[in-house]
């Protein structure tokens, strides 16, 4: 889950959730750039409540790539000794400023979840058993510094191995099982431990949206058909992710508060981020956009194209793709084309624009 004073911005932003008279909030779009000269491209995947963000850059459309923290105005690329490998993907930070996300390791050439804590980066192994070099990644970290992710494990008498979510809780990696199938991944965790993610079904055909919670999966459903999946999940254990509508239907955005998965309307696809006011960004199609791909905001009842709240000189010519991340200042990062003509992805950063 996801530094000046944003105090006044924030109560505006709770005003407009809760009386949907009020006028939308506005944004001011930051261009993020890249973790250094040598890379073209970016994305930013979490922010935080202090407006620090977690991605990755890129050399090119199959990398190299290299995770990335920025803060206070500065993207900092996140590195280790070559001779141990490389911090590829960051993919969640934590209120602390801790990042989680993938290495890849030069002793094996294999992918590994990793924490980076502001002065070191742990990596924090697989399941695959002893002797076998199994893969791992992190997607989600709470500030207690414990993660979630996917990693490779053993099955007892069976020569292959698994993907199963897992939750690294500081000291070890404890595998959460399935819905039945052979397949799961956490894709968030909230301060209490609970996670959101998605399993394989018994049919090995199906995928549900989970939380994990008190020690057990708990299906979330399906707004119809076979797939659904549950990415993100705030502190209220609200839940936001995607799901088909009926069998073979394009996905659609939900939100899940504990009782019922609701789709947020087919101009979303994906909701990738969920704040504590129960605010959803992802990404979809407006209306008579021709297909094009946006960044959207759900604000507890309404859907907007992000590209309709932006202001400035940047507004015009950029476009906001995909958003992943919201914080509760309602900052939101996410993926744009700083110049739509030219199809190269940057990392964004959206502020709300104070006195609204």
């Amino acid at each position: 889950m996801h530094a000046r004073s944003f105090v006044a911005v924030a109560f505006a932003l709770l005003l407009c959730a809760a009386e949907p008279g009020i006028a939308q909030p506005r944004y001011r779009v930051i261009d993020l750039g890249t973790p250094g000269p040598e890379y073209v491209s970016s994305q930013a995947l979490a922010i935080n409540n202090q407006g620090q963000v977690a991605g990755y850059g890129a050399q090119g459309t199959y990398g190299p790539f290299i995770a990335f923290r920025y803060g206070n105005g500065v993207m900092r690329p996140l590195r280790i000794a070559a001779s141990r490998g490389e911090l590829r993907f960051g993919r969640a930070i934590n209120g602390r400023g801790w990042v989680a996300g993938d290495a890849m390791l030069a002793r094996c050439e294999c992918l590994r979840a990793f924490i980076y804590d502001g002065t070191k980066a742990t990596i924090l192994g697989h399941l695959a058993g002893p002797g076998v070099n199994g893969t791992s990644s992190a997607f989600g970290i709470n500030r207690a510094g414990h993660a979630t992710g996917v990693t490779q494990v053993a099955i007892p008498g069976s020569p292959y191995l698994q993907e199963h979510a897992f939750v690294w809780n500081g000291t070890r990696m404890r595998d959460l099982g399935t819905l039945g199938g052979t397949y799961s991944v956490g894709y968030a965790i909230n301060r209490w431990g609970w996670v959101a993610g998605r399993s394989q079904m018994a049919d090995e055909e199906s995928q549900h949206a989970f939380v994990y919670k008190a020690g057990a999966l708990h299906d979330l459903g399906v707004l119809g058909g076979e797939f659904s999946m549950a990415v993100a999940i705030n502190d209220k254990g609200w839940v936001s992710g995607a799901s088909t509508t009926y069998y073979g239907s394009p996905v659609q955005a939900f939100i899940h508060k504990g009782r019922a998965m609701r789709g947020l309307g087919p101009q979303t696809y994906w909701g990738y981020g969920i704040n504590t006011h129960g605010w959803v960004v992802g990404v979809g199609s407006a209306p008579g956009g021709g297909g094009a791909i946006n960044a959207f905001l759900y604000d507890g009842s309404t859907v907007h194209n992000l590209n309709d709240l932006i202001e400035g000189p940047a507004a015009a010519k950029g476009w906001l793709r995909e958003a992943y991340g919201i914080n509760d200042r309602g900052q939101i990062v996410g993926v744009w084309f700083p110049d739509r003509t030219e199809p190269i992805e940057h990392a964004f950063l959206l502020t709300p624009i104070e006195g609204q």
